[in-house]
């Protein structure tokens, strides 16, 4: 009777209460019966999170489940107090229940949140509110998306009018507590669909991040460069050099806490891809005076190809250096760490203990 614990909770008191486990299936059959069960005097139950059933309901992302007639049932039953305050519980994470919905990409499951509210005025003025409320770390449900690369609840949330243009504009410029802002986390996470959506149809809001930096000095490029994003890397490049062709030389010009450029870190990071598109767009734009931007240096004096060597990559990205006519004089230095680098390779491989084979066979 009502909503007790399954057998299965019993057996696992950390499994959610059997009405959140039927939202966030989608199961509208079970969800139903416990919902009208007459004994069940805890509708917006808790799970040991604080997520409440809309928050569970909101994350459900099973294919055959129906979240849509849950929804309904719903708000068919409860007041509109009820509703206003199951909507504005955060749980532990200071996640509302529609931070979750956004940040899972739900679009259809929103627009039904839209539609049924639109003939409560009460509940409808609060939906814009929790829509743009970050949970406890910052993080914005329009960041939480793009972090999923959810490019159709992006595109929603900017034509809906369920944000106006400025709300929406600030969301897709603010970071989190640790800085990190939606285009960032969007390269980070490599996702190419959303990256060129924001760069050809939100251009006039994301062009000043292009050159932004975060507190360890990387811009978008030195992520794209760390992160292997080489179609990333290559639009980002694209849309710079269309508004700017002289961009290329400001882009090398930004250094992270060691001083070193984009190209620096794929050398560095061993991303042969990565390096590759460097140089193409290097000698692309530039000709032959665009060997010297493969040639900066680092805080510490190092170029590309330097710390290519330095890092073992002499037959990948070594070799593609050297082919674009980077200077390969190796001064005295240089020889004498790429040296003391291999030694320290040898040395490592040498001092790690061998493997007992009989022991892995006694497990």
């Amino acid at each position: 009777m009502g909503n007790r614990p399954s057998s299965s909770t019993a057996l696992n008191p950390d499994a959610p209460p059997p009405l959140l486990s039927a939202a966030v299936t989608g199961n509208a059959d079970a969800f139903t019966s416990l919902w009208n069960d007459e004994g069940n005097t805890n509708r917006l139950c808790l799970d040991r999170q604080d997520n409440n059933v809309l928050h569970a309901l909101f994350s459900c992302r099973t294919p055959s489940g129906k979240p849509n007639e849950i929804l309904k049932l719903i708000h068919n039953t409860l007041s509109t107090p009820e509703l206003e305050g199951a909507y504005q519980a955060r749980n532990q994470l200071g996640c509302n229940p529609l931070w979750i919905l956004i940040a899972y990409g739900n679009v259809e499951l929103l627009k039904q949140v839209v539609d049924t509210v639109k003939d409560d005025s009460s509940l409808r003025s609060k939906i814009p509110k929790l829509v743009v409320q970050p949970n406890y770390q910052g993080d914005t449900p329009i960041l939480a998306t793009c972090s999923q690369g959810n490019t159709d609840m992006i595109k929603f949330l900017s034509t809906s009018g369920l944000l106006s243009a400025e709300q929406f504009e600030a969301l897709l410029k603010q970071g989190n507590q640790k800085g990190t802002t939606p285009l960032q986390i969007v390269v980070a996470n490599g996702h190419e669909e959303l990256l060129q959506f924001l760069l050809h149809e939100q251009h006039h809001i994301i062009k000043d991040q292009l050159w932004h930096v975060n507190a360890t000095g990387l811009s978008l490029f030195h992520i794209c460069s760390e992160r292997n994003f080489a179609a990333g890397l290559e639009s980002l490049l694209d849309d710079a050099l269309l508004h700017d062709r002289d961009a290329l030389k400001n882009i090398l010009a930004l250094t992270d806490k060691n001083g070193a450029n984009s190209l620096h870190v794929a050398c560095f990071c061993g991303n042969a891809e990565i390096v590759q598109v460097w140089v193409d767009r290097i000698i692309a734009v530039q000709g032959e005076s665009g060997i010297n931007f493969l040639d900066l240096t680092d805080s510490q004096g190092r170029t590309a190809y330097w710390i290519a060597m330095i890092q073992s990559h002499e037959e990948t990205i070594g070799k593609v250096l050297a082919k674009a006519g980077v200077a390969t004089n190796k001064p005295e230095k240089m020889i004498q760490e790429i040296q003391q680098a291999r030694e320290r390779r040898v040395a490592e491989q040498q001092t790690k203990p061998a493997v007992d084979g009989n022991a892995l066979l006694r497990r």
